[in-house]
């Protein structure tokens, strides 16, 4: 800008914690252990902050009193207290068979007023069953545990879901600026927590003597009571839309991870971990609206959705279709044919994802580790190309040269707008770090007063391979 601005935000962010726990241990029978506990938690977030902005910058100043036209000033005020209570009664049986049952209390400041306090239980057991006589006692699997547990958690409203207020604006009247207001928010005084329920089941596995061990975990999650914001209708006089309680979600999926000693000797090791998770997410349904209609498709964006039946946030556009009739490469805009209605190309969220970690280490004294991770199944707009290409700033706009396919998603995007050419798939493959590090003898570390001595040169997101051209 010739005219020049400055933009000052300074802001204070305030965290505060307390907690306080007592807890009983004692035996109910000789091989019976309970563990009692009451736990009270409070949190506060605050936070304070000043928004100004100012254009026409004096030349030689760089300061907000500088500036000589536009001005524009604003304030964040925000406070966010939750208060829990905790009741915990945990019982080991001849340290084999453990149970432990749970309640936790919550009341945030958040929550509609026509809304008190909400309870989430959990239990959990969990049994080493290769402790027992009957367990046949083998190298192969030299140790199991079972596991499984029910719990339920929350999530609170953000700060003022919950409240109507108002907000200043200037309105004129005869002639003369006068302040003024308008809804800034239409509340929800019934608006209650998230409510998310799991139930997992699991095993943890002791293999070849110990030098592999396994953990397997299947888990599925219903969220009901979701925080939607509902469209509400113009002619209510308030905000576009009004949070309220009424979707339900579902994830499910695996996780495992793999520790596996594979060598150790005295001159060399090498270990591995690997962990991965596989996860499916979709709306179940999205609610229904007081007069009883389903909530419609919500439009994160002009390019995401919550629809019921698929993801979380998916992409959603127009397809289109292209062919090169005269073969000279050149696509024209009568070679584009558009789609009639949007329709879903992908989740915004890895389907899969993968870590991988060697070691290797020598002589005791020199270690080498890497590790990398992989994320797949995820698709992600390639904003910059398409802004590119929107402003007739891409090399799809005029070089005859560029792929059929670049030019069709140009001028799709310049015909109808629709970002159908740039959701592109954004799996990808990262080499998150590579170290050596080099552990001195003792009698080194011994000269320079020291227990031990370490030396460590690492490299961090060395490499990515993926697909995705943003």
């Amino acid at each position: 800008n010739l005219l020049g601005y400055v933009t000052s935000n300074p802001y204070q962010i305030f965290n505060y914690t307390s907690s306080g726990s007592l807890s009983a241990v004692w035996n109910v029978r000789s091989d019976l252990k309970a563990t009692t506990t009451g736990a009270v938690q409070f949190n506060k977030q605050t936070v304070r902050a000043t928004q100004a902005f100012g254009r026409a910058l004096l030349a030689g100043t760089g300061s907000l009193s500088g500036t000589t036209s536009q001005f524009s000033v604003g304030q964040t005020n925000t406070d966010n207290k939750t208060l829990g209570i905790i009741g915990r009664e945990e019982l080991a049986w001849r340290d084999r068979l453990f149970l432990t049952g749970a309640l936790r209390n919550d009341k945030n400041s958040a929550f509609g007023q026509n809304f008190g306090s909400i309870t989430y239980p959990s239990v959990q057991g969990s049994w080493v069953i290769s402790e027992e006589g009957f367990f046949p006692k083998t190298n192969l699997m030299s140790s199991l545990r079972l596991r499984a547990a029910d719990g339920r958690s929350g999530r609170q409203p953000n700060f003022r879901d919950a409240e109507t207020y108002f907000s200043a604006q200037t309105v004129t009247v005869n002639g003369s600026d006068v302040p003024g207001i308008v809804v800034g928010g239409t509340g929800n005084p019934n608006l209650r927590p998230e409510k998310s329920t799991e139930d997992e089941f699991g095993a943890d596995m002791g293999l070849w003597g110990q030098k592999i061990s396994l953990n397997v975990t299947h888990y599925e999650k219903t969220t009901t009571d979701v925080l939607i914001a509902v469209p509400l209708a113009p002619s209510l006089g308030q905000t576009t839309t009004q949070f309220q309680n009424l979707g339900r979600l579902s994830n499910k999926g695996w996780e495992y991870t793999l520790t596996a000693d594979l060598i150790t000797t005295d001159k060399f090791g090498f270990n591995v971990v690997a962990t991965g998770s596989h996860n499916i997410n979709k709306v179940i349904n999205l609610g229904y609206q007081a007069s009883g209609a389903p909530v419609p498709p919500i439009v994160v964006n002009s390019d995401q959705q919550h629809r019921n039946g698929y993801p979380v946030g998916g992409y959603w556009e127009v397809p289109y279709t292209y062919n090169d009739a005269n073969g000279d490469h050149i696509l024209s805009r009568n070679e584009v044919k558009m789609g009639d209605t949007a329709v879903y190309f992908g989740s915004p969220t890895p389907t899969h994802q993968f870590t991988l970690s060697p070691t290797l280490t020598f002589f005791k004294n020199f270690r080498v580790s890497a590790l990398f991770d992989h994320q797949g199944g995820q698709k992600l707009l390639n904003l910059t190309s398409r802004f590119r290409c929107a402003l007739g700033n891409c090399q799809e706009d005029f070089d005859p040269n560029s792929s059929l396919a670049d030019q069709a998603a140009a001028i799709a995007t310049n015909v109808s707008s629709t970002d159908a050419g740039y959701i592109q798939d954004a799996s990808f493959t990262k080499l998150r770090e590579l170290s050596v590090t080099v552990t001195f003898p003792q009698r080194i570390s011994r000269a320079f007063s020291a227990r031990n001595i370490d030396l460590t040169l690492a490299g961090r997101n060395l490499h990515t391979w993926t697909k995705y051209r943003g």
